[in-house]
Parts: structure tokens; sequence; C-alpha cells
């Protein structure tokens, strides 16, 4: 036994044989008043105001804890006690996800299933170093996206499903993350359907209708699960619902056209305006240039001189992580007549697309993507191929190996 209050150091390298004073650590009250972004990072906030030091130096977004969560009479939930991504808020996140999503979640089975990932799991991954990149296309709402997530259920439960999307992507065994994100996919497509059935009143419904959109969309171009295997993909495939992941794609537009009264205000701006600029570029590139094929005349060739416009464009921007509404804009130019080509895997249309998918493939940290750009894009090389593109005569051929040289780019 050793002198009371003493203690010996035990080392590897040299162990000390002189025993020490044992000191116990200085008690101290938990600062409260620092601001949330230091709060997250554990570290300490000198609550400078409005903007901490902190933050100021390193160029972060600060904010503080309100004194009293604002009341919210006409809300349909629980307001969130605190700002986006404090632990109030992913309590009451929590406390509403087992509540009000408890019916929808027990039709599908995820509170029953012993094999799920537990919700909690899922809300704590959405903030931590890993989970913050599932989240990368809502970055610029991200100060909102808990406060929304709180007040509208279809909004949460796509939250949870994208976060055990991207925990099945990253994990070596992504079985119970499948479950998880099967379940409260099913849970949210039937909330947010029961939602947008009424048109949005308030900015704010508005925005949560088109996050949920955004993210469901996410999920459907996620949901690719063997993407060494070509021969599974829609581009060999012969059923008619082949397609279906992309016509959720398209259903965008309706809802983008339905909350347009609010768009001056939302916090999707940066993708409204990303829109414009796509939009407006590619009309002044179509008078300035033509890769030898007339794109707005001919069988089909309608649906396709848009979206060409919108590709080059996009060819010609930076594959960073700034672009990334820019680059998904391609997919908001297709009407469906585009997708009927691809059902009948029209030539151009399948380049097209084939073509997007490898610049999209190119912007960094988009786990979203990668499945389907490296299993889809191969698939549609070797579907041309097998179609002699390359080996044609005269003009049509000479135009089809220059398409495919870039194809490879």
């Amino acid at each position: 036994m050793g002198t009371p209050g003493m203690f010996l150091v035990l080392s590897a390298n040299e162990p000390d044989p002189q025993p020490r004073e044992y000191h116990r650590r200085k008690f101290h009250r938990k600062d409260r008043l620092g601001c949330l972004t230091c709060k997250q990072r554990r570290v300490k906030c000198d609550k400078t105001k409005p903007i901490c030091t902190r933050c100021s130096r390193a160029g972060r977004e600060c904010q503080y804890a309100p004194a009293e969560a604002p009341e919210r009479s006409n809300s349909r939930l629980p307001p969130a006690a605190l700002a986006p991504g404090h632990a109030s808020g992913k309590s009451w996140a929590a406390t509403i996800a087992k509540s009000v999503l408890e019916q929808e979640m027990h039709a599908a089975g995820i509170l029953t299933n012993q094999n799920a990932t537990p919700i909690g799991a899922l809300l704590s991954h959405v903030t931590d170093d890993l989970g913050r990149g599932s989240f990368f296309t809502m970055m610029p709402l991200s100060p909102g996206l808990w406060d929304l997530s709180c007040r509208h259920p279809y909004l949460l439960a796509t939250v949870l499903a994208v976060s055990a999307c991207h925990l099945s992507n990253h994990v070596p065994d992504p079985s119970a993350y499948r479950i998880a994100e099967c379940s409260l996919t099913s849970a949210a497509c039937r909330l947010f359907r029961a939602a947008v059935s009424q048109l949005p009143s308030t900015r704010e419904e508005a925005d949560a209708l088109l996050m949920s959109a955004m993210l469901i969309n996410t999920l459907a171009f996620a949901a690719v699960d063997d993407a060494s295997d070509v021969e599974r993909s829609w581009v060999f495939s012969n059923d008619e619902d082949r397609l279906d992941w992309l016509s959720i794609q398209l259903g965008l537009r309706p809802l983008l056209m339905a909350t347009k009264a609010f768009h001056n205000e939302s916090l999707l701006r940066p993708l409204f305006t990303a829109s414009f600029c796509i939009r407006t570029e590619g009309e002044k590139l179509s008078q300035e240039e033509d890769d030898g094929h007339n794109w707005s005349s001919g069988d089909g060739h309608v649906a396709l001189a848009v979206p060409m416009s919108a590709l080059r464009v996009i060819s010609r921007l930076p594959p960073v992580e700034e672009n990334l509404f820019r680059y998904v804009q391609f997919i908001g130019a297709l009407e469906p007549d585009f997708l009927q080509l691809l059902h009948r895997r029209n030539e151009d249309a399948m380049w097209m697309f084939g073509a997007w998918l490898g610049l999209v493939g190119r912007l960094p940290r988009m786990w979203f993507f990668h499945r389907r750009v490296r299993r889809d894009r191969a698939a549609i090389r070797q579907f041309l191929e097998k179609r002699g593109v390359c080996e044609r005569e005269g003009e049509a051929g000479v135009v089809w190996r220059e398409r495919m040289e870039k194809y490879d780019q």
C-alpha cells in the first residue's frame, strides 16, 4: 500500500521510483454562455458577440443560443430548445422521432427489428465528423436544418434515412444500416406525400418540402447495391420500372413551381441562383458553338437541346464543391421526353447522360454519386461500344469518335 495522497507513475521507458503527490482536478462549472460552434468543437469560447474570436479567425459561422426558445403557437410540433446542432436540439429530434414517427416506424418495422440501427445513433451521426459529409448537399442550409426537422416529421424521417444511407456506404457491414434506411425512407415518403398534397402557406413549409424532396432524390440516386456489376445497371435491364429512380428526380420541378412565391426568402437561394446561371450561360453557348450535331431538330432532339446546353456549361466548370448546385442543374433541365428517350435507349440521350455522370463524378466527397457513376457510366460505354458507334462511316463516325474521346476524359 502506498502513502495516502501519493501515487507511482508507471512508464514503459523509465519507471519513476519516486511517489508523487496526487492533485485532485480543480472543479469548474460548465460554461453555458459560449457560442454553439465552440461548444460543438469542444473548445473554449471568449463569448465575444456577435462573433467570438475563434469563429472570426477561422471564418466559421458563429451562433449563440437564445435565452428562451420562442413560442410558436401555430407550430405543428414543439420547437427546438436551442439552435441547430446543439445537444438539446438533438434531444428534441429524438423525442419527436420516437413519438410522432413511432406509428410510421412501427409499420415499417424499424422499432421492432432488433437488427436495425437505433434512432439515437442515426441522430448522433448527423453531427459527428464523418456524418457532416452525409449532408453536404444541404451545407448552405445547415443552420436551419435541425429546427425545421423538429417541426416537420417528414423532413426528420428523411434526414434519418440519409444518415443511415451514409453509414451504409462507409462501413464494412452495412446490413443494419440498410434496414434502417429502407424503413425510414418508406416512412418519409408516406409522410411527404401527405404533406405535399397541400400547397405550402409559409416560407418555412416551402423549405421543409423542398429539402425533403432533395434528400429523397439523393436517396434514390444513391440506391445502387453493387457498383461493380455493370450487367445489373438499368442500361441492360428490360424492367418497365428501371428508370423510376430518375423519374423521382424530375418530380422536383412541379414543387419548385408551387413554391416559387417563397424563393426570394428561401434557404435554398443558392440552388435557384445556380439554376438561373446554367440557363442563361447555356443559351449563350448554344448560339456560339455546336459539336457537329443539330440538337434542336430531328426525332427526339427537341428534348436533347436544353440538357445539351446545360452539359456544355457544366463541362467548363471547375470540379469543386461550391459548384455542386450548378452540376445537378443538368437533372433540372431534363423533360419527361428525355426520360422516354432513355427508355428507348436512344444513343444520343444515353451518351449525354453518361457524359454528365462522368462530369459529376469529378466532384470530391459526393458519396451519393459514386456508385451510380461507376456502374452506370461504364454500362453506357459498353452499350455504345456494342452498337458500334465509333465504327460508323462518314461524318457520323467522326462525330461519335470525338464524343467517345470526350466521354473518357
